[in-house]
């Protein structure tokens, strides 16, 4: 079981590892941000702003040689790399070739841009500007490993990934959740798992010139993407689903297997803006998506065929019962948006929306039971008004309105229906027939000039309100579930944006939140939050720029509660309250100056922490097998009990060091650059089976990223380019994930 980076430490992975892109990171003047270049400044300009010149840009051949040590699993999560010759991932040579071509010609731009670094990483893009239209059209793949990549990737093959101690009745006391100390792997045969996603897309803007002083203009775009690959899959197989002539049916419930991915997605859109006058602003946008899933799901028939035992499944099993069935669906959509400006006094703007998301085909099992219909229908709306009642002070008033309903057919026989006589129900989670959500609030401001500081109030409203219909037998039902059916909230918040001095800003928000009512245990029924920045900047003092944040946020919620079941007399007895606290903060400061002409420095700094309780429940019972004695179940007398077995406590803390160095020398150009992410800390303590297994109980990882680059003009308008980047990652808890890599790149530039 692998473990999940924080919502923190994610983010900064990606960047950390996209900004090591081989030949990427060390463009001239370049920034790698989340897979999209900026053209190196010592290259090309884009097109809006380049000289009057015919041709102008850069070719760039270039050859790269990598070798991964260890398992490079995390590594290719972010980053595969392919040798160009027999598709080598582990070492290997890759030859590509970059470019950015420019065509300019009495105001008619074209632009043409290919950067790459091997099959698995290619980016296109085309630009063209002439009078009266815009065209841009673009194309990019990208291929990542989904789980793991020549590693077998289940639980059972990782220390710990299972706990035997689940299946021993002396050490887990906790009646039928012994699966856990089993794992079934359905796909022996398969060790890499990999994604590839391709994203295409055009759009044709058009500004008629006679319309131009009224703001007119009308585009046409069409966006796509495909996904292809293999991704791992896991379930609980139900024991009621098992041949009843098996010896330890628990032992196969925990089951996993390869799960094929061939998505594609295409949406047509049409935006359309005009501004008769200086006072009044108009948009309308019209979509289509439709989602088609190429992949036929996995059936329990599959799994039958997989073992390699025919009486697996027990007699009258629907063996076309789809393990992950994702249908084709269509949307459309239009939204409607004005604006009217009062001179300098006052601000008007609304808009609405209307969608409906179709679903196209239907498993086996609907088919079968007549649901031929999935229908939800979404509408929005938004009113916000600003007045400003003098030079220092302004009032803002805003509401917003969504409403999602479920049109689909209900109830159908078999499939979906509050009540049911079947063995194996197949509702047992509620159905949302209806969802809700209002938000409303008031804001006034103060543009004090003395204090050079702007202060600003406001109240903040929001309503959700879900309308579910529950099973009553053998499926869920309200006591047994944290779910609520409605949300209030209200929240102050007071932002102050000062300039106590040249160069420097500073920013600051406290909010309160307060709920009398909350739908789930992550829905907060008290939270405080803070946000604060600061930048100060000194242009004179070697370019000096500072930012630093500090946020900090506290979550509560205590509102909700299960129930146990008795079933002498039958009803819903002994509560147990859940209760929540989540606690994040996170401060980060960086530092760019330039101490002399050549020279360019960068150090920064970012940490976070996530402190988070919560009570562990556990139950006698599985969650889906409820004991209603009315009911057909295997069961029917045992009462429902949940316990309290701990609360678990996670807290982990990430911090990011990041350093740069730029420096010119002669006809040479030198760059460096250091990071190093780590994590550590607890996800939990004190479960069933004694404590949670090693794999998963500790938080313990570094992320390091060393690259070197070099530069050397040889000649006019040709650029030596070299390129070397070491990542390293170290997992203390998962040492059969660690691993490195080394990246060398050679090129040359030929400017135009």
């Amino acid at each position: 079981m692998k473990k999940l980076l924080t919502m923190k430490s994610l983010p900064l992975a990606i960047s950390l590892l996209f900004a090591a892109n081989v030949c990427h990171a060390q463009l001239s003047g370049a920034a790698v941000v989340a897979g999209d270049t900026v053209a190196p400044a010592s290259a090309v300009v884009p097109p809006e702003s380049a000289d009057n010149v015919s041709a102008k840009g850069f070719i760039f051949p270039k050859l790269g040689y990598f070798d991964n040590s260890g398992n490079p699993a995390y590594l290719n999560q972010y980053n595969l790399l392919d040798s160009t010759s027999g598709s080598n991932t582990s070492n290997g040579f890759i030859a590509d070739l970059d470019f950015q071509l420019l065509f300019k010609e009495d105001g008619d731009t074209l632009f043409l841009e290919k950067e790459g670094y091997g099959e698995n990483s290619q980016r296109l893009r085309l630009l063209s500007s002439f009078r009266p239209a815009k065209f841009k059209a673009y194309y990019s793949t990208f291929k990542t490993v989904s789980g793991s990549f020549d590693f077998l990737y289940n639980p059972d093959m990782v220390v710990g990934g299972t706990d035997p101690r689940y299946g021993d009745p002396a050490q887990n006391k906790v009646d039928r959740s012994g699966y856990v100390a089993d794992f079934t792997n359905d796909s022996p045969t398969v060790s890499e798992y990999a994604i590839r996603r391709s994203t295409y897309g055009g759009s044709l803007l058009l500004r008629p010139e006679a319309l131009t002083e009224h703001g007119f203009s009308a585009e046409l775009s069409a966006d796509g993407y495909t996904r292809q690959g293999n991704q791992v899959s896991s379930y609980i197989l139900n024991e009621g689903k098992q041949n009843p002539s098996q010896a330890n049916p628990e032992s196969e419930q925990w089951r996993g297997y390869s799960n094929s991915v061939d998505e594609k997605d295409a949406k047509l859109a049409f935006n359309l803006n005009w501004t008769p006058d200086k006072e009044w602003f108009f948009n309308y946008e019209f979509f289509v998506d439709r989602f088609t899933n190429e992949t036929l799901p996995a059936t329990f028939g599959d799994v039958a065929n997989w073992s390699g035992i025919p009486r697996f499944f027990a007699r009258g099993t629907d063996l076309l019962t789809p393990l992950n069935f994702v249908p084709d669906s269509t949307q459309y959509r239009n939204a409607l948006r004005l604006s009217k400006t009062f001179g300098d006094t006052a601000a008007l703007s609304a808009g609405a929306s209307y969608a409906t998301l179709q679903q196209d085909t239907y498993s086996e099992p609907q088919y079968a039971s007549g649901y031929d219909d999935g229908n939800t229908n979404t509408g929005s709306a938004y009113l916000n008004g600003k007045f400003n009642v003098s030079q220092s002070v302004g009032l803002e008033a805003f509401a917003r309105y969504n409403q999602r309903q479920n049109n689909s057919p209900y109830p159908v026989e078999n499939f979906y229906e509050p009540v049911s006589a079947q063995r194996d129900p197949r509702m047992v989670m509620p159905r949302i027939d209806n969802y809700r959500n209002i938000v409303y609030g008031l804001e006034a401001k103060l543009y004090p000039r003395v204090l050079k500081t702007t202060w600003s109030a406001g109240w903040k409203y929001e309503s959700k309100e879900n309308e579910l219909t529950w099973g009553t037998e053998p499926a869920l039902a309200p006591p047994v579930t944290l779910y609520g059916t409605e949300y209030k909230a209200n929240e102050v918040f007071i932002k102050l944006v000062s300039h106590p001095t040249t160069g420097l800003t500073l920013r600051a928000t406290p909010s309160y939140l307060w709920a009398d009512e909350t739908q789930l245990a992550t829905n907060p029924s008290e939270m405080f939050k803070f946000k604060s920045s600061a930048i100060y900047t000194d242009p004179e003092w070697n370019e000096l720029v500072v930012t630093g944040y500090y946020n900090y946020s506290r979550k509560l919620n205590d509102s909700l509660s299960f129930s146990d079941y008795d079933v002498a007399p039958a009803g819903f007895a002994d509560p147990q309250n859940q209760e929540v606290e989540n606690t994040m903060q996170s401060f980060g400061v960086n530092f760019s100056f330039v101490p002399e002409e050549d020279l360019k420095l960068s150090l920064g700094y970012d940490w976070s922490q996530n402190d988070l309780s919560a009570y562990y429940f556990s139950t006698n019972r599985l969650r889906f097998d409820f004991p209603n004695p009315g009911g057909p179940n295997n069961h029917p007398t045992v009462p429902l009990e949940f316990l309290i077995l701990d609360q678990f406590n996670y807290n982990v803390t990430s911090q990011t060091v990041s350093a740069g160095i730029e420096k010119k020398w002669e006809n040479y150009l030198f760059s460096g650059y250091y990071s190093l992410m780590l994590a550590n800390g607890d996800n939990g303590n004190g479960l069933a089976g004694v404590s949670l297994p090693v794999v998963d109980d500790k938080t313990d990882f570094r992320l390091h990223t060393f690259s070197l680059g070099m530069d050397y003009e040889f000649k006019e308008n040709m650029i030596f380019r070299a390129t070397y980047i070491y990542d390293r990652y170290e997992d203390n808890s998962y040492e059969s994930l660690t691993g490195s890599r080394n990246s060398l790149c050679l090129g040359v530039i030929f400017r135009l």
